[in-house]
């Protein structure tokens, strides 16, 4: 009975703290915020609150605490549950992608009815613009735009998204109408954020028209507009001013501006900027070895066939590569970018066909380091996912996406997962003598290396995820026999996504399956010798 009290006096005090809390966010201090929330198991916060602590928890950068208090609210075990409200499931998705599950949070999201939470078409159209899907982003935001239930400057932010999507898709005057309307009602408004952003983006229309003298002075507006919003909005106007000096005068002392940005975009984490950075330097300079980095080192397709369009050349995102990592030194290295070679000029752009003497990671090769990686699937498949983008680190959700892509994504289990696995990698590096190491920083993860070293990456080698998953059964059991129950608890999945699996392996041959008074096992099947390894 006590305790039933406890329980609710707890509940009753965290309702009272919400003030508490969002001043707390508002001041600054988020530990403190992250401290209160960690008293109260959130699994048990009521359903009446679940709103705005998750909401909390997003704000101070704790996806993964604001996905256990909605968990059971999306996903109840007890079907007669009142279903998830919009709010709930937008909170939820939000998370998600912030964690980097992006097609976890797209399904949640295109399952809302926009004409009753518009905000829905909103986070799904910036979903495909951070991966620079402008055509699938387009209609959503169009029809965002059209909807009579949203704010007049909610209307405004979609307009001006849209506005960027129609420079990225070279409709010059389409943008330049919007961006003129947007400018007169946010001067009308005194939105300042808006506006410098308006300057900013017409900026970028003269830019890429070659208009550099006309670009400018909107670009001095821009900067006065947003320099005290902190964040990254000066990082952006910075980053067009120096663009624009650039592509006037096309000498060594503004392209050497440029490497300052990209220095200062390294040191805010703003790995998105150092990729166009690289970009416009391998245009000034006619870099191949800079754009082949470029292209080898960016998942999104779309971003891709933008940088072959300005560099004029169509290199392909296949093959094999070799990326050149230095070590940390002085702890410097851990502010670049997550996996970096140095930046070539035009003068001696070929000089890293001359690395003779220095040591190579090939996953797929057993002189390297002793054994071969490709030898654990699952090893193999992680060093994949870190290695996908050679700007961004990798996140717990893009992580397990690109590992489990037909499992969903558990805040209570999958994290755990996913870190045993970068654990056991880290242990394969060390049991080896490689290098390379993954570097844990709160939500992010990348290779970094304590010395110099190139990593061979290929772009055509996919691992099936039944095989990954059967990799960690036969860690566990070996040659021995286990249940159902057993597969569940090594793999950290639900009894149905254990049927699937199973049953996919035994069709495949992969397992084998038997009865003893207990019910179904099953055993791993043994693997073939093969006298030759062969790089696919």
């Amino acid at each position: 009975m006590n305790n039933r009290l406890d329980s609710r006096a707890r509940k009753t005090l965290l309702e009272n703290q919400l003030t508490q809390l969002d001043q707390f966010i508002k001041n600054g201090n988020h530990d403190e915020c992250r401290r209160l929330l960690n008293h109260y198991n959130p699994k048990k916060i009521p359903r009446r609150i679940a709103v705005n602590i998750a909401e909390l928890a997003i704000r101070i950068n704790d996806p993964t605490y604001a996905l256990k208090v909605l968990e059971d609210i999306l996903f109840p075990e007890r079907s007669f549950l009142i279903p998830a409200t919009n709010k709930e499931k937008i909170l939820y998705s939000k998370a998600l992608a912030t964690l980097g599950a992006i097609k976890a949070a797209l399904d949640i999201l295109k399952n809302i009815n926009p004409n009753e939470e518009p905000e829905a078409l909103f986070h799904r159209a910036t979903n495909y613009l951070y991966h620079w899907d402008y055509i699938t982003a387009l209609p959503l935001l169009q029809q965002y735009c059209s909807l009579d239930n949203i704010t007049p400057y909610r209307r405004l932010v979609g307009k001006v998204n849209l506005a960027a999507i129609y420079i990225n898709t070279k409709k010059w005057d389409l943008a330049h109408e919007f961006l003129t309307g947007i400018k007169l009602e946010c001067e009308q408004n005194n939105y300042s954020l808006l506006l410098g952003n308006t300057f900013e983006l017409m900026a970028q229309i003269d830019i890429y028209q070659g208009h550099y003298d006309q670009a400018t002075p909107k670009l001095e507006k821009a900067y006065n507009l947003l320099k005290d919003q902190g964040g990254f909005y000066t990082l952006y106007v910075e980053k067009w001013m120096t663009l624009c000096r650039c592509l006037k005068f096309k000498n060594s002392p503004e392209i050497e501006q440029l490497r300052h940005v990209r220095a200062k975009a390294q040191a805010l984490g703003h790995w998105n900027t150092i990729r166009e950075c690289d970009l416009f330097e391998a245009i000034l300079t006619e870099n191949e070895a800079l754009i082949k980095k470029i292209i080898m080192g960016t998942p999104s397709e779309y971003y891709r066939q933008r940088a072959r369009h300005y560099f004029g050349k169509n290199i392909i995102f296949l093959g094999q590569y070799k990326l050149h990592l230095y070590p940390i030194v002085n702890n410097q290295f851990l502010k670049n970018s997550p996996l970096d070679f140095k930046t070539q000029s035009s003068a001696d752009k070929n000089s890293l066909n001359n690395l003779t003497d220095i040591p190579i990671f090939d996953p797929y090769l057993s002189s390297s380091y002793q054994k071969s990686l490709y030898r654990k699937p699952m090893l193999l498949a992680l060093y994949g996912a870190l290695t996908i983008d050679f700007y961004q680190p990798q996140t717990l959700g893009t992580i397990f996406e690109l590992i489990y892509p037909h499992e969903k994504y558990n805040p209570f289990t999958s994290p755990h997962r996913i870190l045993q696995l970068l654990r056991r990698l880290n242990k394969w590096f060390t049991d080896h003598n490689c290098p390379l190491r993954i570097n844990f920083n709160k939500n992010e993860f990348k290779l970094i290396t304590t010395q110099e070293i190139q990593i061979v990456i290929y772009r055509s080698k996919k691992v099936s995820s039944t095989t990954q998953i059967l990799y960690e059964l036969k860690q566990s059991f070996k040659d021995n026999a286990f249940s159902i129950n057993d597969a569940i608890e090594v793999l950290k999945i639900s009894k149905s996504a254990a049927e699937r699996l199973l049953k996919k392996a035994y069709q495949e041959k992969k397992i084998s399956k038997d009865r003893n008074k207990f019910g179904v096992i099953y055993r791993l099947a043994k693997r073939k010798n093969n006298s030759k390894e062969k790089v696919a």
